[in-house]
């Protein structure tokens, strides 16, 4: 029953007359009390009426009652989930959150890794000689939490890979193998690896990169009995009077066997930049490793006088060159 079915004036009147009464201190109405305070101001209620009244004041006090009662325990529930969410966040932060990373680390350059450690340590990537060597990241006190990973630059500065490594840790220490397979063309001089710990960088290594044992040498004849075939002597001025070839002589200490299967080219240049000759060696060591030499030339009968110069190329990129002269 609400108010609204109740569609008497006078009604109204009483439950507010009533409800101000009751409210004063050490005041209680009765029945009687209330029908007579209604006929002292001139109102005629049936008992009906007032009955209705009591049932709608005391609906009134009972919904008051109850939507108080439903507001404490909201008020309840909330203190309890935020008990539960401030607990549940602490034991988050202390479980979850990423140890601050104080290890050491430790980065070598070797051509082979043998159950985590460097079987020996090399202080340049050299071209000819390695086709593959490899970075080892060593890292220690760190936590499995602490993320990884690592940037390589070339000697023009640019970032040449950058990769996450996994934290596969077992106990506080990790090793991390870092592939280098540098092609022919790669930029010569300081590259650098850097290490990163949670975005922060943890270690810097400069190294190497370059063509390795490769001698070029000019000369006008090539010693046979050598077993490598070496030069007579060294050339950089060549005179038609007294020299008949003017050789190209190319040789390595040690090359992998992974760089063959290309051509060496020599392209000799005249002095006013056009091609002389052009002229291709076949790269085909039988070996892992293995000392190899080439040569070829020109002949200076009938070639311009004036500075010349041969440049050789190895798959496709230009390696090195040389200048001399040819006078008469």
């Amino acid at each position: 029953m609400s108010k609204q079915q109740i569609d008497d004036d006078d009604l109204s009147r009483l439950l507010e007359i009533a409800h101000r009464l009751s409210m004063e201190e050490g005041k209680k109405m009765t029945l009687q009390q209330i029908k007579a305070t209604a006929e002292e101001m001139g109102m005629s209620i049936s008992p009906e009426k007032i009955d209705k009244a009591f049932l709608l004041l005391q609906q009134e006090k009972n919904e008051a009652k109850l939507k108080k009662e439903a507001t404490q325990r909201q008020m309840i529930i909330a203190g309890v989930l935020a008990v539960c969410l401030l607990i549940g966040g602490a034991y988050w932060y202390i479980m979850k959150r990423i140890p601050r990373f104080e290890g050491t680390t430790h980065i070598t350059m070797t051509s082979k890794v043998v159950q985590g450690k460097a079987s020996d340590i090399l202080k340049e990537y050299r071209l000819f000689e390695y086709s593959q060597s490899n970075l080892l990241i060593e890292i220690e006190d760190i936590d499995r939490r602490n993320q990884l990973h690592y940037e390589i630059y070339d000697a023009t500065n640019q970032l040449y890979l950058r990769k996450k490594a996994e934290n596969n840790a077992k106990g506080k220490d990790i090793f991390v193998v870092v592939p280098l397979f540098l092609p022919i063309g790669t930029p010569l001089g300081e590259w650098r690896i850097e290490v990163w710990v949670d975005d922060k960088k943890v270690k810097t290594m400069p190294f190497q990169v370059t063509w390795g044992s490769m001698e070029v040498t000019l000369t006008d004849n090539i010693d046979d009995k050598s077993y490598k075939k070496s030069p007579l002597r060294k050339l950089e001025n060549f005179k038609k009077s007294e020299h008949t070839y003017a050789i190209c002589y190319v040789y390595w200490s040690l090359l992998d066997k992974n760089r063959g299967g290309n051509s060496l080219i020599m392209k000799w240049i005249r002095p006013d930049g056009t091609q002389e000759k052009e002229q291709k060696i076949a790269i085909s060591p039988t070996v892992e490793k293995s000392y190899y030499w080439a040569k070829a030339g020109i002949t200076l009968q009938l070639v311009p006088v004036g500075t010349w110069k041969v440049e050789l190329w190895y798959a496709d990129s230009k390696i090195t060159e040389r200048s001399f002269t040819v006078e008469n």
